[in-house]
């Protein structure tokens, strides 16, 4: 071969002396393995355990001869695959961080607990009843403001999980305290319309007090882990709280016992009986109102 030839191979993009190299290495160590195993057996007067202790230094030092020798000979090539496989990992996680984050949102889940099937949350301004989930998403029946169900069916991603707040309208699985806010303007008699909503809140939802009252103090039907909670438990009659929303309205906050999944239920009916009765008692003179909307005793 012209040695010119040879030279232009070497100094080519394809540069051949990594290869070359590591040829002349592992023949070198192989020779040098059968030297010293030829050794090693022309120790015949040396017990056996002698001979065998040469032969496993000879391995180990073959072995790391050509470990050494080989990322000494091929350092640049392996730093080099080394960043295209960190570039590459890099790509990947940025192309998969939607799926990542909605792995790690199935992993909250499952670690907190915080919802499971067959629960009403509320999540993203999303609500409904959990009737599926898994490593990426959820899926729920949507429920409508009104507490009654829309008949879709709305796929969440799991990621939601790790940036907003899971409401969880049936964690005590019986019944809860639901507020009802009424918007009351300034200048209109409060007391007269926390009468009648207090009313309207007793007709509709006063059934469910005893009940209500029983699972919060511990009944049968709490769940144990609401059980181990301290402090007393909060009262379960009707109640009405206020709260200045603006310069020209005050919100009326009526908090009200209702089964888990009836409260959109409750809340409308006790709108409807107040918005009746607030409408026809406002057209009546102050002594007839006075009259009509007492709160009967309970």
């Amino acid at each position: 071969m012209d040695f010119e030839k040879l030279k232009a191979a070497f100094s080519s993009e394809a540069d051949l002396r990594p290869l070359l190299l590591s040829v002349i290495l592992v023949a070198a160590v192989l020779f040098v393995r059968a030297a010293g195993l030829k050794v090693a057996g022309s120790l015949e007067n040396a017990p056996d355990v002698v001979r065998l202790r040469w032969r496993v230094q000879i391995r180990r030092g073959v072995i790391t001869s050509l470990v050494v020798g080989l990322l000494f000979i091929w350092g640049s090539e392996l730093r080099e695959l080394a960043i295209s496989l960190v570039a590459f990992a890099v790509a990947l996680v940025i192309a998969s961080k939607e799926l990542i984050l909605c792995f790690l949102g199935a992993l909250v889940r499952a670690a907190s607990g915080s919802f499971g099937i067959g629960d009403r949350i509320e999540i993203a301004g999303v609500r409904g009843d959990v009737i599926d989930h898994g490593f990426l998403t959820s899926t729920i029946l949507e429920i409508g403001p009104a507490g009654q169900r829309t008949g879709r069916s709305v796929v969440i991603p799991n990621a939601l999980l790790l940036s907003h707040s899971v409401v969880n309208e049936t964690f005590t699985s019986a019944y809860i305290l639901h507020l009802v806010q009424v918007p009351v303007a300034f200048g209109e008699d409060i007391e007269r319309a926390e009468r009648i909503l207090l009313r309207a809140a007793d007709e509709v939802a006063g059934q469910y007090v005893r009940e209500t009252r029983i699972h919060l103090q511990g009944g049968e039907q709490l769940e144990p882990r609401l059980q181990a909670i301290p402090g007393e438990a909060p009262q379960a009659e009707p109640r009405v709280l206020f709260r200045v929303e603006s310069p020209t309205t005050i919100l009326m906050l009526l908090r009200v016992p209702t089964p888990a999944r009836r409260k959109g239920e409750v809340e409308q009916a006790i709108l409807r009986r107040f918005i009746i009765e607030w409408t026809r008692v406002a057209k009546l003179p102050h002594a007839a109102l006075t009259e009509n909307v007492t709160r009967p005793p309970s």
